[in-house]
């Protein structure tokens, strides 16, 4: 073939055999092992759905929540009822008769949910306690520090 008054060869496919691409029926060279229609690999064993890349990051599990992470939790969760206790003296010393109901019952709903928060309070700073002690003797069994 001549192109602009030079001989130019031009390389045919050396190989003439072509196949089906299993996926895509597309034709392409017999010794590919990647389609170059769908990017599928040819390989055994591959399958349309396996073939395809796909970027999707592991699952990654929640961190377990440690002892001292629950009492701390337990601890912001008594400023609510203080809150209320706060509101409800506010309510209370108004003049008006609807606001001191509304606010005598503020004090009593504020003083029950501040009596099961310390309750919880407590049992988070035990279970806090006996976690830090179990961690503290496995590692002293694995002989971690010496």
């Amino acid at each position: 073939m001549l192109f602009k008054g030079r001989k130019i060869e031009i390389m045919d496919n050396l190989d003439n055999e072509t196949k089906r691409c299993p996926f895509c029926n597309e034709e392409i060279n017999a010794k590919a092992i990647k389609c170059k229609h769908c990017l599928s690999m040819l390989v055994e064993g591959a399958s349309p759905l396996n073939s395809i890349p796909v970027n999707i990051p592991p699952i990654q599990q929640p961190a377990p929540v440690g002892g001292a992470t629950k009492a701390f939790m337990y601890m912001l969760t008594a400023l609510i009822p203080i809150v209320g206790l706060i509101a409800g003296f506010i309510y209370r010393v108004k003049p008006n008769p609807e606001t001191k109901r509304f606010g005598n019952k503020l004090l009593i709903f504020s003083l029950v949910m501040l009596v099961v928060s310390s309750f919880l309070f407590v049992f988070a700073v035990k279970a806090a306690i006996n976690y830090y002690r179990n961690m503290s003797s496995m590692l002293n069994n694995f002989n971690v520090f010496q």
